[in-house]
């Protein structure tokens, strides 16, 4: 049996690299500007705006977001 953080561990890197559902491409215009309508909506709450850009997850929100934005975080 694996430890507790060994099982957490799997959990992430699973939801954050192996899931073949995750898009790891370059944003497209039309991601970008749902990204900046859902900021505007919902300012930096990540995890609302990361539902509704499927395979898009709370990190690759956070991180287009400071690319494309001359807006304070």
């Amino acid at each position: 049996m694996l430890p507790e953080y060994e099982l957490l561990g799997n959990h992430f890197r699973w939801h954050n690299n192996l899931d073949p559902a995750i898009k790891k491409g370059a944003w497209t215009e039309e991601e970008e500007s749902i990204l900046a309508h859902y900021y505007q909506i919902y300012g930096s709450k990540w995890s609302e705006i990361a539902r509704v850009l499927p395979g898009r997850y709370l990190s690759d929100t956070v991180v287009c977001y400071a690319g494309i934005s001359t807006f304070p975080l």
